[in-house]
């Protein structure tokens, strides 16, 4: 028998994986742009990387919002640096030229990580 999966809100950004041209094209150039940051803090230039960490600060805050609220306990920063980065790796993936990951398997590890992560017998506490 299948365990059921919880749906992951789409409307929350974390969530989202490129399904479309225009998506996939938003994904590669926000991953390009985390390579430009890389490259200019390497030379001194920290205002853009600056800016990234403002950005993802943003990011980190709604996403803990969204899964914390839920279960009415908060993420751990580990949990939440766990969850963001499994997700980057996945969209990192599915704009990769000649991927085989197909968007519907993305979803459901994603979808199973976060259950994981929420199980109460399994979540250590924040």
């Amino acid at each position: 028998m299948r365990e059921s999966l919880m749906v992951l809100d789409p409307e929350i950004p974390e969530f989202r994986f490129p399904e479309t041209e225009h998506e996939r094209m938003g994904v590669a150039v926000w991953i390009a742009w985390h390579e430009v940051v890389r490259g200019r803090a390497l030379v001194g230039d920290l205002v853009p990387a600056e800016l990234l960490a403002a950005s993802r600060d943003d990011e980190r805050h709604v996403f803990a919002q969204a899964i914390g609220a839920s279960e009415g306990r908060p993420l751990s920063d580990h949990q939440q640096v766990t969850l963001l980065g499994l997700a980057e790796g996945l969209r990192a993936e599915l704009v990769r030229p000649g991927s085989a990951l197909p968007v519907s398997v993305a979803r459901e590890v994603m979808a199973r990580q976060v259950a994981t992560v929420l199980n109460s017998e399994t979540r250590p506490a924040a």
